[in-house]
């Protein structure tokens, strides 16, 4: 078998010939001329015309910022110096030797030497815990006691407000003890001892006068109502006070009440009705009122140590005249000139006042020393009304008629703060 062997040859004789061609050729130059060109010698200060560095603009709220981030970085490296340090390339590295576990007890933690551990050994011991019952007689004795102690509270508070005890006089309680029973018996407690039936009536109605004093006494003393003309309401009593003034400086009625504010009234009716023909009276004469209802509070239990029908008939007395006189006086004061009062009306009044005269006589004998000058209140602004009425009879004058006014609104008031004054709180 023929081995025949073929060889290839690369020739790259033509390559080579086309290269050293174009390198003996002359290169392409396009030309250029002085009329094209123009050379420009450049300056620093023509290349950057500010040449000072005024910094980045900051802002104050930056600044804050970073001097927190700041703190905080630092805080970090005081802590963890360790962690936060920057790695040092310069320090020769060391090899690091691991050091085998072992399950000796004794070994390094951090370079921190733990001491051996020795296994202690296991005591058991033990206990005794002792189960008792609940205390029942204790408990039993602890109820009893505060139940006791409730019931001996108890009848201390009620003997407080038992019966007050009156002492009987001496005279009395002595032959009480000396004389023998059986005569007293037989006899009488008048026949065994008269001085002694005398003196125990005294105190009974002595101890009833006490009892009534200290849980008020019963009483039916109705609301009433009056209608008043209301001039103003004020804050100050010295705007109240220059008010009623000027009202009285007209030669008109002008009574002035404290109480949460202050009012002046301009006169008094006993309906509504008589009211109202007086606003117009005032309005006539530009003075500013306003009708409203005046109203005295009822009662049904009071602080009196005399006579209840007493005080009662004294109050009904009392209203019944407040109306006449207020009648009386509303009907002249619409006529256009006064003319004088009816006999018949006058006899009336007169009758009236003397059984009023004798009721406030009576109560103000009975009356405690809080009550009284109250009463000397009332006495003088009734009769000043009165008085006023006995002057316009002789002499008709609508001031004398605006005086009665002012005398019974002084009248009102007055009576007002007597029941607030006996009232049971």
């Amino acid at each position: 078998m023929n081995k025949a062997r073929i060889t290839y040859r690369l020739d790259n004789e033509s390559n080579r010939r086309g290269e050293r061609q174009r390198q003996s050729e002359p290169p392409a130059v396009i030309p250029l001329h002085q009329e094209e060109y123009q050379v420009v010698e450049e300056s620093p200060s023509r290349l950057n015309q500010y040449t000072s560095d005024f910094g980045t603009w900051k802002s104050p709220f930056d600044e804050e910022t970073e001097r927190i981030e700041r703190m905080i970085r630092e805080t970090n490296e005081r802590n963890h110096p360790e962690v936060n340090r920057a790695p040092d390339y310069n320090v020769p590295h060391t090899p690091i030797i691991e050091e085998e576990q072992t399950d000796h007890p004794q070994e390094r933690w951090n370079g921190a030497y733990i001491p051996p551990y020795e296994e202690q050994p296991v005591v058991t011991t033990t206990r005794y815990v002792r189960y008792s019952k609940p205390p029942w007689v204790k408990i039993i004795s602890s109820v009893a006691a505060a139940v006791a102690t409730g019931v001996l509270l108890g009848f201390f508070v009620l003997s407080m407000f038992d019966k007050p005890v009156v002492p009987t006089e001496p005279g009395t309680k002595g032959q009480a003890e000396q004389g023998p029973p059986a005569a007293a018996a037989a006899n009488g407690p008048e026949a065994a001892d008269p001085a002694g039936a005398a003196g125990q009536a005294e105190n009974g109605s002595l101890e009833a006068a006490v009892q009534t004093t200290a849980g008020g006494a019963d009483v039916n003393i109705a609301a009433k109502t009056y209608s008043v003309l209301q001039n103003g309401i004020f804050s100050s009593a010295e705007g109240a006070q220059t008010a009623q003034e000027d009202l009285r400086s007209k030669g008109l009625a002008g009574v002035m009440e404290q109480t949460d504010k202050h009012y002046v009234y301009a006169g008094i009716a006993a309906d509504r009705n008589d009211a109202l023909n007086l606003g117009k009276e005032l309005q006539g004469r530009q003075i500013e009122i306003y009708v409203k209802n005046y109203s005295l509070p009822a009662l049904t239990k009071v602080n009196w140590p005399g006579s209840i029908e007493g005080l009662e008939n004294y109050l009904a007395l009392s209203d019944q005249m407040v109306q006449i006189i207020s009648g009386m006086t509303a009907v002249h004061l619409e006529e256009e000139s006064p003319t004088p009062m009816d006999s018949n009306s006058l006899q009336s009044l007169k009758e009236r006042h003397e059984g009023w005269s004798g009721a406030a006589s009576t109560v103000a004998k009975e009356a405690s020393e809080e009550v009284k000058p109250i009463l000397q209140k009332l006495d003088q602004a009734m009769n000043t009304a009165l008085q006023s009425i006995d002057q316009y009879t002789k002499n008709p004058s609508t001031s004398m008629l605006w005086e009665a006014q002012t005398s019974l609104m002084n009248f009102v008031l007055t009576e007002k703060q007597l029941l607030e004054t006996i009232a049971v709180k």
